[in-house]
């Protein structure tokens, strides 16, 4: 009983912590349903914060996150399948390739090549590339109507730095 006391105190005064140090609470959150998959499945979600974007399946895995840098500068985080690859990525041992080429958007719009870090394999069994400089390309492919471009424009907007 005690123990659980303590933990408790620990964790209200941790989050007490958190929240008087200015980092983001999740009910400072914007969050929405992208799309409604099909009878309860595969349900795109997201999460949008002052600091980052997340996109992922409901009660599931997260497949992109977008987050702001210094100098807002946006940095782009997505679990993916690439042919570097190949099909499944090995997950014993993790292979990291540094790879200049495009990015693609929702409907098939490609940006000019990015830097991108893709690390195939490890224990998620899929790819994740990183993108450490993504504004331009993130701006140039999500240009379309739906609700997962225009939340991701309008969170690329909102990441400008401080000499702005």
């Amino acid at each position: 009983m005690a123990r659980s006391a303590v933990l408790c105190l620990l964790l209200l005064t941790a989050s007490a912590a958190m929240r008087d140090s200015g980092e983001v609470r999740a009910s400072d959150c914007e969050t929405g349903v992208l799309d409604g998959g099909e009878d309860g499945m595969n349900v795109l979600v997201y999460q949008l914060c002052v600091d980052r974007l997340t996109v992922g399946f409901r009660d599931s895995e997260v497949v992109e996150e977008i987050t702001c840098g210094p100098a807002g500068s946006v940095h782009l985080w997505m679990s993916t399948d690439h042919k570097v690859c190949g099909s499944p990525p090995a997950p014993d041992a993790p292979r990291v390739y540094d790879l200049l080429e495009p990015l693609r958007g929702v409907g098939g719009t490609v940006s000019a090549p990015v830097a991108k870090r893709v690390t195939c394999g490890g224990t998620s069994g899929r790819a994740t590339a990183v993108v450490p400089d993504a504004r331009a390309a993130l701006l140039a492919t999500r240009t379309g109507d739906t609700l997962y471009e225009q939340v991701s424009r309008r969170f690329v907007r909102q990441c400008i730095g401080p000499s702005a």
